[in-house]
């Protein structure tokens, strides 16, 4: 598993372990100590070439061309 799902997954245990706690079916937090490690991904641009390349592309599909006309827009205004 990647280190995000792990955190995830130990996130989720970790509601189960402190619901146990607050039941007092466990002693003590067998997570106290535990951090979860950081997830740190690499973004990857497009180059001016790649981006032109993908801006005036034909598509068959008119479906097609509505989500890359979206996508360009998002590229050039910082939207998500």
């Amino acid at each position: 598993m990647q280190q995000s799902t792990i955190n995830k997954t130990l996130q989720r245990f970790k509601k189960m372990i402190n619901f146990a706690l607050a039941h007092e079916y466990l002693d003590r937090n067998p997570f106290l100590m535990h951090k979860p490690k950081a997830v740190k991904k690499e973004v990857v641009y497009l180059t001016q070439a790649e981006l032109t390349h993908l801006q005036y592309k034909k598509m068959d599909n008119t479906r097609l061309e509505e989500v890359r006309d979206c996508f360009v827009f998002c590229y050039y205004t910082g939207l998500g």
